[in-house]
């Protein structure tokens, strides 16, 4: 996301073309947030119940992306104009995994 910034446009428009990659797409984000929710379900005070947020959110997206297709598609497309976007987001994502990288590895 942070590289190649200029190319997500293009792949948003692929993907928000194919039911298939959507539906692929809710399916690996229902997979990946099921398998943290169960393995990671911790509602403490401090940084761990980041993991089990994370979790949420994709188990979450997943079902809506499952649930109202065309909607993610539409909201897709509308937020593809946001280039600014997609690097803060990188960047995000980026400080996430070093805290998390950290606690668990250093802390």
């Amino acid at each position: 996301m942070l590289v190649n910034h200029k190319k997500i446009p293009k792949m948003i428009d692929e993907i928000t073309k194919s039911y298939a990659l959507m539906f692929m797409g809710g399916l690996f984000g229902i997979l990946v947030g099921t398998a943290i929710v169960l393995a990671h379900n911790a509602w403490e005070a401090n940084w761990v119940v980041l993991i089990t947020l994370i979790g949420w959110g994709f188990l979450l997206k997943g079902v809506f992306v499952m649930i109202l297709p065309d909607y993610m598609m539409e909201l897709a497309k509308s937020l593809k104009k946001y280039e600014n976007l997609y690097v803060i987001g990188g960047c995000c994502w980026m400080l996430i995994g070093l805290f998390l990288g950290y606690f668990g590895f250093f802390a």
